[in-house]
């Protein structure tokens, strides 16, 4: 038996296609280069990770949206992918 109507289960299910990957909150300059701080999906995470990449670094919190500083040049290649 199903607990949800389809009206209640239309948010979940959509979730995925209304709300952006990654969202800029701040940006700063740090010794010279452009950092960007970010609330992402756990989807953009999973691809940061596999980068392998000095550019980036995670920002412990409570959100469900993962938090990070990403570097100009990540920046830009995470628009290009993901917006």
């Amino acid at each position: 038996m199903i607990d949800k109507d389809i009206n209640s289960l239309y948010p979940e299910i959509m979730r995925p296609y209304i709300l952006p990957k990654f969202m800029k909150l701040a940006e700063a300059d740090v010794d010279g280069a452009m950092w960007y701080t970010l609330f992402i999906e756990p989807e953009v995470m999973m691809w940061l990770k596999s980068l392998n990449s000095t550019q980036w670094t995670y920002i412990p919190g409570g959100h469900w949206r993962l938090h990070v500083d990403v570097h100009e040049h990540l920046y830009a290649m995470l628009v290009l992918r993901w917006a």
